[in-house]
């Protein structure tokens, strides 16, 4: 249908006042529709902005109320403090045998070129300790 032959369908189903009326009712409701489609808007804008206000106050918070972390020094540093008494004993250097001898019922291997071998223990569940 063309748009001269609908608006004179229109004129002869609503005569006069009632076309005008029928364009004011519709043009009413398509704005209200409008405003209700606007107002939604802003309220997720606003809502969207809130949450975002309140994740960045919460992480800041967060950051200022939690416990500072223990500075972390290299492990070199650790044993450069460490100080023996004067009257201990000297370390000695002892065979393989000896040293496996030392840990009786524990699964170990020595691993590495001799004299800088590494002390493993295989029967630990998780994160297997090497000691040099």
């Amino acid at each position: 249908m063309k748009a001269n032959e609908r608006d004179q369908l229109l004129r002869e189903l609503l005569p006069g006042n009632e076309l005008s009326a029928f364009r004011q009712e519709s043009l009413a409701l398509g704005l209200a529709a409008l405003q209700r489609k606007r107002q939604r808007r802003r309220v997720f804008r606003a809502s969207t902005a809130a949450a975002l206000v309140l994740v960045v106050a919460s992480g800041l918070l967060w950051q200022l109320t939690r416990p500072p972390a223990a500075p972390r020094r290299p492990v070199s540093e650790d044993f450069a403090r460490v100080s023996l008494p004067s009257n201990a004993p000297a370390a000695t250097l002892i065979s393989d045998d000896e040293l496996l001898t030392l840990f009786p019922n524990r699964s170990l291997a020595l691993i590495g070129k001799p004299g800088h071998q590494r002390l493993l223990f295989l029967d630990e569940e998780k994160n297997a300790r090497t000691y040099e």
